[in-house]
């Protein structure tokens, strides 16, 4: 399958690549670390192995680890995840949160 992501700070596409760190439910080995690079329009995709079906906790973070989103997902129960920072200020108004879809699935809503 392949993976297909939005990341945004300040309703700007983030034009760096970030780690996505699928953390299985049960089973450390079975975790999976994916490097998403940006595309020209801002999109961020890697190549997704099949997954289990099973509870995964989603970390995504900048290279540099100066910040992380996290969030639950239960494959294949939810086709996306959409996860927001919980900002120490107020969000200016048309900031847009990220959201992680598997390809051929339907954009989940993003969350405000």
């Amino acid at each position: 399958g392949k993976l297909l992501a939005a990341l945004h700070s300040d309703g700007k596409p983030v034009t760096t690549g970030v780690r996505l760190h699928l953390v299985h439910s049960t089973v450390p080995a079975k975790d999976i670390v994916l490097l998403l690079a940006p595309d020209a329009a801002g999109g961020l995709s890697a190549a997704l192995p099949m997954l289990e079906q099973t509870r995964w906790r989603v970390l995504i973070e900048n290279p540099a680890r100066q910040w992380r989103l996290a969030g639950i997902w239960s494959w294949p129960a939810q086709t996306g995840i959409a996860l927001d920072a919980e900002p120490a200020t107020p969000v200016p108004a048309g900031s847009s949160s990220p959201a992680l879809t598997p390809a051929g699935s339907p954009s989940p809503a993003p969350v405000h």
